[in-house]
């Protein structure tokens, strides 16, 4: 078999399939104060998992927060 003959595993054209996106920055909100760029990256992030896809916030940023702190907004992000 080569390369034309192979099928996608998902049928659906490329434009309509749920992707696996990261984003990553230095503030989301919740995690530092809320400035933009922040606020304009979790409402990307919230906008992108609604439309169905799995989206993956990498946080840059250096602020020291307590396990409890990223255990509640990893939470908190998890149901959103």
């Amino acid at each position: 078999m080569n390369a034309t003959d192979s099928k996608p595993l998902d049928d659906r054209p490329a434009f309509s399939r749920p992707l696996n996106i990261c984003i990553a920055s230095p503030e989301f909100i919740g995690l530092t104060n809320h400035c933009s760029i922040g606020i304009a990256y979790t409402a990307m992030a919230q906008a992108l998992a609604a439309a169905g896809h799995q989206v993956t916030c990498l946080f840059l940023g250096t602020k020291p927060l307590s396990v409890r702190a990223w255990e509640q907004w990893a939470e908190k992000y998890k149901h959103d």
